[in-house]
């Protein structure tokens, strides 16, 4: 428990924050990992604006459950800098959609969705106080 303690003891302190930024929030960190009902809410949102696009979204989900998942997480969620790529790129476009064949293999789905999936987080966000 010392060596714990002397390691905390010698951390320096963190810096201090400003207020969080709209430019701050990535739009790919709201999916449906942190908003369950999301995929729901962008069929929701198309009935709206897009029925055709609604539609073709609830059949592509009945004939692969999880279709609109995969093509959020592959096209846009994913996408980060944590982990190598291959093939390894460089700079803020090596996590772009369509750096990865996956992200290929779901793009038809995620360009469907894409705009809803802008709308909705949008309108998230705006319920909370960002500088």
């Amino acid at each position: 428990l010392t060596h714990i303690v002397q390691a905390n003891a010698v951390r320096p302190p963190l810096p201090k924050l400003g207020p969080v930024r709209r430019a701050d929030c990535l739009d790919a960190g709201i999916d449906f990992h942190v908003w369950p009902e999301l995929c729901e809410k962008i069929v929701e949102e198309l009935r709206k604006k897009d029925p055709d696009a609604a539609r073709r979204l609830s059949e592509l989900e009945m004939r692969e459950e999880g279709i609109m998942q995969s093509a959020m997480w592959h096209c846009s969620s994913a996408t980060n800098f944590r982990g190598p790529l291959n093939p390894p790129l460089a700079g803020p476009v090596a996590g772009a959609p369509g750096d990865r064949p996956s992200a290929q293999r779901y793009a038809h789905v995620w360009k469907l969705m894409e705009t809803a999936h802008s709308v909705l987080v949008a309108r998230r966000l705006s319920r909370h106080q960002l500088a």
